[in-house]
């Protein structure tokens, strides 16, 4: 799967406030590709979640 669109289909779900779902997008968009921006975002999730 494409890293880019793992990241904006986070995105969507970040937006739309389900964190656990982003996480998981994030996730493998890092597996796949490890970039600071898919990092971070996945550290805004962790935050939202209280993790």
């Amino acid at each position: 799967m494409d890293p880019a669109a793992l990241f904006g289909n986070a995105n969507v779900h970040y937006v739309n406030e389900e964190y656990e779902e982003a996480l998981k997008n994030y996730t493998m968009a890092v597996t796949l590709e490890d970039c600071v921006v898919y990092r971070t975002c996945r550290a805004a999730c962790y935050l939202k979640l209280g993790r």
